[in-house]
């Protein structure tokens, strides 16, 4: 099904597509997807911002069947830049994305049970330095390796207890910090 008008340079202003797999409203160009649009999927979900050349560039809005959804920067389709990621179990993440992961400095993830992460993100782990504020009060502050504490850091329990060392996976190593 599709509907639309054609300008004098031929390039169709808005169209109407639909096939087996999703259903596109928006404007059109060089038989692309290009301009304001929304792609709805027929497995569920939704796609709709900006498109370039067919794929979605710039700001949008995308939402998945299971209640996953993402407000921010697209660049040919992926999350790639600033935005919001809320997920369906009530976890939200802030911050930088690139290829669709979380990266860069000064993110912010709120996990479902309300413990807080602010740092920094690689490979979508958290990984270099961040802070982490866990849903019983307890605080680690330092150094992260692939979603993990791993080297220097200070885990400040909910009971007033403070361990300051190095951390390896997880696991603190030692309590004295190199200098």
């Amino acid at each position: 099904m599709s509907a639309g008008a054609a300008s004098a340079s031929g390039t169709v202003i808005h169209k109407q597509f639909k096939n087996r797999y999703f259903e596109y409203t928006g404007e059109w160009k060089g038989g692309q997807r290009h301009g304001k649009g929304k792609l709805i999927f027929a497995s569920g979900g939704y796609i709709e911002g900006i498109f370039q050349n067919g794929e979605i560039s710039g700001p949008g809005y995308r939402e998945w069947a299971n209640g996953d959804s993402y407000s921010g920067i697209f660049e040919m389709g992926e999350r790639n830049g600033a935005g919001i990621m809320v997920y369906h179990d009530g976890a939200q993440f802030e911050g930088i994305f690139v290829l669709n992961k979380r990266a860069g400095s000064n993110c912010r993830l709120t996990m479902a049970d309300g413990s807080e992460y602010r740092g920094d993100f690689s490979e979508d782990r958290m990984h270099g330095d961040g802070v982490m504020t866990y849903a019983d009060g307890s605080r680690y502050d330092g150094q992260w390796e692939r979603g993990e504490p791993h080297g220097v850091g200070v885990l400040r329990r909910s009971d007033g207890i403070e361990s300051k060392g190095v951390w390896n996976r997880g696991e603190q190593a030692t309590t004295s910090v190199p200098s």
